[in-house]
Formats: C-alpha cells, sequence, structure tokens
C-alpha cells in the first residue's frame, strides 16, 4: 500500500493481530416467535463497547471462570451440534481486529420467504472496525437477553464507512483508495451479508490484514480512545 504514517509508526510494524468478520444477526426466538433484534443488537453493541453473539442459557449474572465451563451449560441448552459459532467467536483474543456491519436496510418483518430471500442482498449498511480489548465473557443483562446478545468481547469500535449498492465509501484518508475499496467489497461480499456468524477472514490474505490495520490506525490517530465510563476519582481533601 506504500509508504505512509501507519507504516513508518515505531511498532505497528510487529502487529499481528488475526483478522475477524462476525454477522451480528441475533433472530432469538420469544415464546413461539422469532424476533428480529439487529437494528437493536447493533446499538446495544456499540453503546456497551462490544462485539457479541447470543447464545444465551438463561443465567442472569452469572460468571464463567473458563469458556469449557459455559459450553458444558450451552451444550445442554442448545445441542452438541449448535455451538460451532461461539466456539469459534471465543478464539477471538485481545488485539485482535473484527469486523461488522449495521444494515440499514434490514426490515423487521418479512410478509413471505421470498422477501426474506430478497433482503438478505442488504444494500446500504455502515461498517465498523473494532480493536479486541479484553478476553470473552458470558455477560446477561436484562437489555442483553432482550437484544440476545450475551456472549461477548470487550472493543474499542470506530466507524470507517458504509457500503451503498456495490462501492464502498469512506471519509476515511488512504493511499491506493482502489485497492481498499476492492478489498471491503469482497470481505463485504464473502463475509458479511450471509452465513457463517463468525469468521477469520484468511482467505483475503496478508494484504487486507495490512488494510485493516492501517485503516486502523488511521481513524483512532488523535481520537480519545476512551469506550467506558470513566472511572469514579478518589476525594482529594
Amino acid at each position: 500500500m506504500g509508504e505512509s504514517a501507519f507504516t513508518k509508526s515505531k511498532g505497528l510494524e510487529h502487529w499481528t493481530p488475526e483478522v475477524w468478520a462476525v454477522l451480528i444477526e441475533p433472530i432469538p426466538v420469544r415464546g413461539s416467535t422469532q424476533v428480529e433484534t439487529h437494528p437493536a443488537a447493533i446499538e446495544y453493541c456499540l453503546s456497551n463497547g462490544v462485539i457479541g453473539l447470543g447464545w444465551d442459557i438463561g443465567q442472569p449474572g452469572k460468571n464463567f471462570k473458563t469458556t469449557d465451563e459455559y459450553h458444558d451449560e450451552a451444550r445442554q441448552l442448545h445441542g452438541q451440534d449448535k455451538l460451532t459459532s461461539p466456539e469459534t467467536f471465543e478464539r477471538i483474543k485481545p488485539g485482535d481486529l473484527v469486523w461488522f456491519a449495521a444494515k440499514t436496510t434490514k426490515p423487521l418483518e418479512y410478509p413471505s420467504e421470498a422477501e426474506k430471500i430478497e433482503a438478505g442482498k442488504f444494500t446500504i449498511a455502515h461498517l465498523y472496525l473494532a480493536l479486541v480489548v479484553g478476553p470473552w465473557e458470558y455477560r446477561h443483562t436484562p437489555l442483553g437477553w432482550l437484544v440476545d446478545i450475551v456472549s461477548v468481547v470487550p472493543g474499542l469500535i470506530k466507524h470507517v464507512g458504509e457500503i451503498r449498492g456495490d462501492d464502498f465509501m469512506s471519509s476515511v484518508q488512504l493511499e491506493d483508495t482502489q485497492a481498499v475499496q476492492s478489498a471491503i467489497m469482497r470481505l463485504w461480499k464473502g463475509y458479511l451479508t450471509k452465513p457463517k456468524t463468525v469468521k477469520p477472514v484468511h482467505k483475503l490474505g496478508d494484504e487486507f490484514v495490512s488494510i485493516s490495520k492501517e485503516l486502523w490506525a488511521t481513524v483512532v490517530k488523535g481520537i480519545n480512545p476512551g469506550f467506558r465510563e470513566t472511572p469514579l476519582l478518589p476525594d482529594f481533601k
């Protein structure tokens, strides 16, 4: 991608994150009805600084010491063959980068199966890139349960652009924008419009890892990286 402030930044050349794509599209069953929670789930993730999935096991406030402990209980509830997504998701580690999308054209209701398939094409979406800053957590809160986001990793999340039709548009200034746009569209079409829910983007190659790193370094430059509430200050006398 050529020389840039990014490639000259000391230390960043040694950063070797794994890059992931996560479909945040929970459709939990409430009673006998499947509920579309995508818009609220995205807002929950952005407001709380997390990237997450569902896989609730009905235990508010439970603090699992290991992912295996969680898996044992999740298998009893959901079945052995259905845990592929959470087991993959929990491989995401601090220092990794995660792509996800808010799909503004995603409807809340599908009058017919044909319209549901058509809606899956998603012509408008906002793209986000997150730096993972902590390990996996089972975070069952009332709001998390409502939007079906309880299996999470904490992250610093930044908006990087949007998809409109077959174009990626962004105000982020990068060299070789044509290569960046082409790479982002491959990410979009290959990983963020269809299952599986969680995937490392290995097939996009080392160039996409470099693009993701450069995008991240550019969007956070000069920005306060705070994403949690400010801790309480001690009482000064």
